[in-house]
């Protein structure tokens, strides 16, 4: 018999109560640690869900704040690049920030240990982090050229 390992890939849908929490803290219904609670309750039922079923990676299913689009980490923490407009990806049905590449690219080695929220890799499983592949972000992120005043170098 062959053994099969599990795991989820990639954003997870919300359930109801995190999209209603999502669109009452956008319209000041609510404060951003109401917010938080229902994400970090929703984001538990996951990581239950996963080692209910045995999975052998566990992810947060990117439902955290900081996982608001595929690019946020790198668009949010990379020097260099800078999260631009929204944008739909229709394969996918979901939304990211265009990354917008002003100059080049460096991090402080920290910025995936940071976007990570800790509570998730303590749960006696390996933890997964999602990230796009290099070349998916070459095509859908924007280089804009310096401005005035700005270094030309890249």
């Amino acid at each position: 018999m062959t053994d099969y390992k599990v795991s989820l890939t990639g954003l997870h849908a919300r359930n109801e109560k995190t999209i209603q929490a999502t669109q009452d803290w956008e319209r000041s219904r609510i404060n951003e640690a109401a917010l938080k609670a229902t994400f970090d309750k929703d984001c538990d039922s996951i990581v239950e869900l996963q080692k209910h079923v045995g999975a052998e990676f566990i992810t947060d299913g990117q439902l955290t704040l900081a996982w608001q689009d595929l690019f946020r980490p790198i668009s949010s923490g990379f020097e260099g690049v800078e999260p631009g407009p929204m944008v739909r990806w229709f394969n996918t049905n979901t939304f990211f920030y265009t990354p917008v590449v002003k100059g080049p690219i460096s991090s402080d080695g920290n910025v995936l240990s940071r976007a990570i929220q800790k509570r998730f890799t303590n749960h006696g499983s390996s933890f997964k982090v999602i990230l796009p592949d290099p070349l998916t972000f070459a095509e859908l992120a924007e280089d804009w050229p310096a401005q005035p005043g700005e270094s030309e170098e890249r």
